[in-house]
């Protein structure tokens, strides 16, 4: 997965953090946009993962100190231990791997050679840079009067003079100006502060001339990389209401009304509101353009043509991501028996809900009269909160429903602070509309009515019903939290909705990665979450007789619970190698598990591929990763509950690969034969949920991890008999993997110094014989193989 780090440690302004963060998600959608810190930049492994490097907006003095910092790499078996700085590290791999930095206001300051900032005030910072110097000149400011550090006094919003876009706003406080930049050797100016801004020609340069006409956007060629620079915040939004906004109402008060008399308030208004929407439209136009200088993807407003066919709505999703706005949430169910099931459960817990003293939070509509809708709007069915966030829900053919999406697409999101503009989206309310599934209409960029009828057509070619028939109900929403974190963060709703119900979504804010890593989710992704509930007896709220073969008590049930996420790899493999049809096995055998939960789709070279990140060798083929699996679990009252999430590519070729991408592969090496079709997201889930359905049918009434989906996962996986290094141990060692423990899912390893010859697949970890000496097992939460290094170590 490619990913953009931005600078987040010491020095670095909270606002401009997060409003860098948003931009860049918004923009480049195939990303993981991440934190990151001096100390990971210095020392860790990040460089053959990474397209971008970011310092925002903040304090240089505390930059420099922070990245000039000498910090030690302990010896950890690939050499002793060493020394190195964030600066040196990002510098070399910029200037010689190629790479890619951004640097904004403070960030800009920091990357030039030489930072001059409010010479003679008592905040004046003059002094070399030596650490990046990507731009070999001059950064100097302020170029406007009125700098507070972590404050807004100074700020405003400026017009510079673009080459491309021509006047341009932009918020600007507090940064500089690159001296000279016509004159710098690989040097080129995007941007300059404006000749006709009376505050500009007001400030000098070294008491001489003003900073009119001087830099304020360079692209900086640093030898085999690039740096792109700015002076000014290219990151925050001029929307209606946000910050820069209402700085510049501020500052114009008392004005609008004298040169718009002939107009009524509103109408001044509606044609402020218009024209605000348009700079920011062009401002996000202008920093997608300077991002692609720096050989980045980026979805640019106003170019979706140019995008391939799997992207062609992704713009009015790059839309939604630039508000940060949440989309409604739809509940359709295979049946309305199913369907009136799940509601009444809600409705049960809606009823202690409502129990409580303080009314549940609506979004208010932009009308300013508040939210129109309550408890008693026609179509209302029930509001719900959890530990993590507040669902209302209506039936979907009512003028509540109408209401709820007025509100989603234009209510007010309160910010976590009043002078802030952060939002905490885990805070504001959701709202679900209910349908029968005669009942749905196609939304986006989803179509229930296709994917039920996919379920029901993989269901009838199953030679078993399964104990379980997951997917029969589901929720979908085009833009939301987190899939995972929608189930498994509001436990007491979790409880309630039934076994099987998956949560699907086409795009994540907050996706979640094994081990803390984010989900990137760009469109065409497959993602979703599954929920699971295991009873420990029949008394636990289940007739199923199961039960008995998992074992009757947690501690017997609790270890099986890891081979959970093995099962829902299988279940991808299995889906696209059977469940999608006898055409598809070609392209099915491409796709393999990697341990313990990524899927990885064998790539070709040539053309095009040296785009993809994390592309590994193994066995005389390239492997780039196609998805992954992440499994939360929590027991209560008698009852495991599981929620397995999993995301797949499915129809977008980057930033690795995708199942439209070999498909399109296999098409061209049988180009005399009928070309096999892509494959629909709603096609794929429902053969992965029903492919699942059988295999978690099998693992039930097996008692676990039976010989069959050993055999089954030793056919799919990359590992047999793999030669590794095991860097978790002292030295490390080098050991040959041999298979999966079949009572605890352990990955089974055997020291290559013993003569590596026990340990045969699935053997139980209780059981030790005299030719299983030297076994070594490794929990599958704790490590990781890293393929392209070849070795297992703790998990990042």
């Amino acid at each position: 997965m490619s990913n953009i780090l931005v600078y987040s440690g010491p020095g670095v302004s909270t606002s401009a953090l997060a409003h860098t963060l948003r931009a860049l998600e918004s923009l480049c959608p195939t990303y993981d946009v991440r934190p990151t810190s001096a100390e990971e930049l210095a020392l860790a492994p990040w460089q053959e993962t990474a397209s971008l490097v970011v310092i925002p907006g903040g304090r240089d003095l505390p930059y420099v100190e922070e990245w000039s910092k000498l910090r030690i790499r302990e010896g950890n078996g690939e050499g002793s231990s060493a020394g190195a700085t964030a600066q040196d590290t990002v510098r070399n791999w910029v200037t010689q791997a190629g790479g890619a930095f951004l640097g904004i206001c403070a960030g800009s300051y920091f990357a030039s050679s030489t930072c001059t900032f409010e010479q003679g005030s008592p905040m004046e910072v003059i002094g070399a840079r030596d650490g990046l110097k990507f731009y070999p000149g001059e950064c100097r400011g302020t170029v406007y009067k009125g700098f507070v550090y972590e404050s807004d006094e100074g700020a405003r919003v400026v017009r510079l003079d673009t080459a491309t876009q021509g006047k341009l706003a932009m918020h600007y406080n507090g940064g500089g100006a690159f001296i000279d930049a016509d004159n710098a050797q690989g040097v080129e100016v995007l941007a300059r502060y404006p000749i006709d801004d009376w505050d500009v020609a007001q400030m000098s340069v070294n008491g001489g001339e003003t900073y009119a006409g001087q830099a304020a956007v360079v692209l900086c060629q640093a030898d085999k990389g690039k740096a792109l620079l700015f002076g000014t915040h290219p990151e925050f939004s001029l929307l209606p209401g946000s910050r820069p906004v209402r700085l510049r109402e501020k500052d114009q008060d008392g004005d609008e009304g004298m040169a718009d008399d002939e107009r009524t308030a509103e109408q001044v208004a509606e044609s402020h509101r218009k024209e605000l929407i348009q700079e920011d439209y062009e401002r996000r136009r202008y920093f997608g353009r300077c991002l692609a200088t720096l050989g980045l993807r980026v979805l640019i407003p106003g170019q979706e043509e140019e995008h391939p066919a799997s992207q062609k709505h992704a713009a009015t999703s790059a839309e939604l991501a630039a508000q940060g706005r949440l989309s409604p949430l739809y509940l359709v169910a295979a049946s309305d028996a199913s369907l009136q099931q799940t509601l009444k459960a809600i409705q049960e817990f809606s009823a202690t809900t409502a129990s409580s003293s303080e009314p549940l939070a609506h979004l208010t509509v932009s009308t300013g009269q508040g939210t129109l809708l309550t408890e008693s709007s026609q179509g209302y069915l029930a509001s719900t909160k959890d530990s993590n966030d507040v669902l209302h829900w209506y039936a979907a053919v009512s003028p509540a429903a109408q209401e709820a999406l007025t509100a989603c697409d234009g209510g007010f999101y309160p910010t976590e602070e009043e002078d802030t503009e952060t939002v905490n989206l885990h805070k504001v309310p959701k709202y679900l509309i209910a349908s029968s599934l005669t009942g749905s209409s196609p939304q986006r960029h989803w179509d229930s009515s296709l994917y039920f009828t996919s379920l029901q057509q993989a269901r009838s070619a199953l030679d078993e019903v399964p104990v379980e028939e997951i997917g029969s109900v589901i929720q979908y929403g085009e833009r939301v939290t987190s899939t995972q974190t929608m189930l498994d963060k509001n436990p007491r709703l979790m409880r309630l909705l039934p076994s099987g119900f998956t949560s699907l979504a086409t795009h994540q804010i907050s996706g979640r990665g094994r081990g803390g890593n984010a989900w990137i989710s760009p469109l065409g992704c497959l993602q979703f979450s599954t929920l699971l509930h295991i009873p420990v007896s029949p008394s636990s709220g289940s007739t199923q007789a199961y039960h008995h073969n998992l074992g009757s008590t947690p501690m017997a049930i609790g270890p099986k619970l890891v081979f959970v996420q093995y099962l829902a790899g299988l279940a991808i493999v299995q889906a696209i190698r059977a469940g999608l049809g006898a055409e598809y096995a070609e392209v099915g055998r491409k796709v393999r598990l990697k341990w313990p939960n990524d899927i990885y789709a064998e790539v070709e070279d040539g053309p095009g591929s040296e785009e993809r990140k994390g592309v590994f060798k193994h066995l005389g083929k390239s492997w780039a990763k196609m998805g992954g699996i992440l499994v939360n679990s929590q027991f209560e009252k008698g009852v495991w509950s599981l929620v397995v999430g999993c995301g797949i590519n499915t129809l977008n070729p980057l930033p690795t690969t995708s199942l439209s991408a070999l498909i399109d592969t296999y098409n061209a090496k049988h180009s005399s034969s009928p070309p096999l079709a892509h494959v629909s997201q709603e096609r794929l889930a429902a053969s992965i949920l029903t492919t699942f359905s059988s295999l978690w049918s099998h693992f039930l009434l097996s008692g676990g991890w039976s010989p069959t989906l050993a055999r089954l996962y030793r056919q799919y996986w990359l590992h047999s008999d793999q030669i590794t290094t095991l860097t978790t141990l002292q030295p490390p060692l080098k050991v040959r993997i041999v298979g999966i423990s079949s009572d605890n899912g352990t990955l089974r390893a055997v020291d290559l110094s013993s003569g590596g010859g026990g340990g045969g697949w699935g053997g139980a970890a209780e059981i030790r014989s005299e030719d299983e000496e030297g076994v070594i097992e490794l929990q599958p939460d704790g490590n990781s193989f890293d393929m392209l290094k070849n070795l297992i170590k703790i998990k990042e």
